[in-house]
């Protein structure tokens, strides 16, 4: 059984967890049905059509957030979409920047 989450803070984490997740599934999904129908449509291969998609890794899979805590751990909290860090982390990040 999983935990409840504890604050806003983490119910949005496991929100962006989830809705991350079922985004990586789609698109890897979409693109290996369009790899089928244009390798039907084309004399390519498979294998030779997947070997060529350029798209960055980053957009679509889901990592770890590359934090550290106060306490110098790593963050437990998977990265937002597109992203480095997770929803807290990337609000830190954001004001950071904005005070420099």
């Amino acid at each position: 059984m999983q935990k409840e989450p504890e604050n806003l803070g983490e119910l949005i984490e496991k929100i962006n967890i989830i809705v991350t997740r079922l985004v990586s599934e789609w698109v890897q999904t979409y693109l290996n049905q369009k790899n089928i129908e244009l390798s039907d449509n084309t004399s390519i291969p498979i294998e030779k059509l997947q070997s060529n998609i350029n798209i960055e890794p980053s957009l679509y899979q889901i990592s770890d957030c590359q934090a550290k805590t106060v306490l110098g751990n790593q963050c437990k909290y998977k990265a937002m979409l597109g992203n480095i860090y997770c929803v807290k982390h990337s609000k830190k990040e954001n004001n950071i920047k904005t005070l420099q």
